[in-house]
């Protein structure tokens, strides 16, 4: 059970809770007359006063809210019917206000906000305003928020589908086929984008904005350049809870694409999402922060199919990367020319490159991995790690079962990586394969390597996981590993994997030292292998 206090997901927890309050409870108590109700179906007046009354056209509903109203949408389909931005159909799109929420998900009839259900009363606003079906002639925008308009917290979007947004315009009319936002920050909450497109940003666009995205669904979004899903550019959108799947990039980002910018996710998910670079993020020039986000079965015509980094310094914690793939290099992770990507506590299981670095390839790069787990991953060389001109830095990670023609675990070329209190055990056909010592040498110290390795404090002895195949790497009570390690080793973590503390006296002979590997064992307990053979590989 994992239980570390992490700084970020804290952070994060707290300003998302600021947002729901100013979605939800932050606009008062509301007396008559502060809701506008829309119904598609409604025959009564139409004048958006009740249910029975309700506004059938939700502009009708905008243009008549003020400062503090509510606009409650009952299940349908709505198309925006004002141009906002040039003239002509196409630049026809709905636009949120400051002060204003619009909440979507209602049968018609409910009487307060916890009744509403957006999933089995789908409300959908849709760009697809011409011949139905035919992008060609849809809006560029479902929603578009140009510079000035300056949206904050205040202008709440949820529980609605975006859906058929075609930006295919020129200028500011070829990002954001969802919502483009402009120096506009809205809440969007419980949305689904799905089926739109752009040249940047299929389903949302952010440049110069801070936007909150809470519990939203990015699914089959296309983008003809970057970013099927999202597209950021000197941004910091925060988002909590939300996935992407199956969102297509023909050049970068299938999922997100962020240049220049800082985004803040926690608790995200990225699965089947594809591009040429980058199958489910890629940041240019950007440092964005990962917190308990999952990375599964994401793809890259070229390299990175989980992530591509180029010149960026991401900071990731307890994410888990798996079954990704690249056709060249990094099926989990690819870094180019960056400086700091910094991982703590990440898994990467199943990933694949045909070429270099079946979980990782470093490019004249220089990552810091604390408590990362390397298993089962494959590659043409580099199964779990590959490093070209990196200084790649890992301590107490743990390799298992990756595999790769040269390098099942790590291969280096012109590279110096270095690997303190580490495990590497059980990868084919050797553990680290060095392809010039004469440009470059890793430093492995403290660490267990199966067929041994030069260096202090290295063993060369069964690591006994509980269950390696399994993918549990807890150490069993009789394992070599407990209490091998260095104290004083450069960016040792101050917990394990699960957010145990390190350091601590595992085999209980009073001298506090840390472990090897992921696993730091408070209590070590009874050891019932240690007649077993050190060949012996069972476990």
């Amino acid at each position: 059970m994992k239980h570390k206090h992490s700084v970020v997901f804290g952070t994060l927890a707290a300003a998302a809770a600021a947002v729901i309050v100013l979605a939800v409870g932050g606009q008062g108590s509301l007396a008559v007359g502060d809701i506008i109700y829309v119904d598609a179906a409604a025959d009564g007046e139409n004048d958006g006063s009740t249910w029975a009354d309700a506004f059938t056209d939700l502009q009708l509903a905008l243009d008549a809210a003020e400062n503090g109203f509510q606009i409650w949408v009952a299940e349908g389909t709505y198309k925006p019917s004002v141009p906002n931005g040039g003239p002509g159909d196409r630049y026809n799109s709905f636009q949120l206000r400051n002060g204003v929420a619009l909440y979507g998900g209602f049968a018609g009839g409910e009487g307060n906000l916890a009744e509403r259900d957006w999933v089995a009363h789908e409300t959908i606003l849709s760009g697809d305003i011409g011949t139905e079906g035919d992008p060609s002639d849809n809006s560029y925008h479902v929603f578009f928020h140009p510079p000035g308009l300056g949206l904050n917290y205040s202008a709440v979007l949820d529980g609605f589908t975006i859906t058929g947004g075609n930006a295919n315009g020129g200028a500011a009319h070829q990002s954001g086929g969802g919502i483009y936002n402009y120096g506009s920050s809205p809440a969007i909450i419980n949305c689904t984008f799905v089926g739109n497109t752009a040249k940047i940003g299929g389903g949302i666009y952010n440049f110069a904005c801070s936007t909150a995205l809470i519990d939203c669904r990015f699914e089959g979004n296309s983008a003809l350049q970057n970013g099927g899903g999202m597209g950021n550019s000197s941004a910091s959108p925060l988002l909590m809870g939300c996935s992407f799947s199956g969102n297509i990039a023909v050049q970068n980002g299938g999922g997100i694409y962020e240049v220049n910018s800082s985004s803040t996710l926690s608790a995200c998910s990225f699965e089947a999402n594809s591009a040429a670079q980058g199958g489910g993020i890629h940041n240019a020039g950007s440092a964005p922060t990962l917190d308990s986000c999952t990375f599964a079965g994401n793809s890259a015509q070229q390299d990175g199919g989980g992530m591509f980094n180029n010149e960026s310094s991401p900071e990731l914690t307890d994410c888990t990367f798996s079954g990704n793939t690249a056709a060249q290099n990094g099926g989990g992770i690819y870094n180019l020319y960056s400086t700091l990507p910094t991982l703590d506590s990440c898994t990467f299981t199943g990933n694949n490159a045909q070429s270099g670095g079946g979980a990782m390839h470093n490019y004249t790069s220089s990552p810091l991995l604390t408590n990362c787990i390397f298993a089962g991953n494959s590659a043409g060389w580099g199964g779990a790690m590959g490093n070209y001109n990196s200084p790649s830095s890992l301590t107490n990670c743990t390799f298992w079962g990756n595999s790769a023609d040269r390098g099942g675990g790590l291969y280096n070329r012109s590279s110096s990586p270095s690997l303190t209190n580490s495990i590497l055990w059980g990868d084919t056909p050797d553990e680290i394969f060095n392809y010039d010592d004469e440009t470059g040498t890793p430093v492995v110290t403290y660490s267990d390597v199966e067929g041994g390795y030069a260096g202090v404090g290295n063993i060369d002895a069964v690591p006994w996981f509980v269950d390696a195949d399994g993918d549990d790497f807890h150490l069993k009570a009789c394992s070599p590993c407990i209490d091998s390690g260095d104290d004083s080793a450069l960016d040792l973590p101050a917990f394990d994997f699960e957010g145990d503390a390190r350091i601590l006296d595992g085999d209980g002979d009073t001298t506090v030292t840390v472990d090897m590997g992921v696993d730091e064992v408070a209590v070590a307990g009874v050891c019932y292998h240690t007649r077993l053979p050190l060949v012996f590989k069972g476990y």
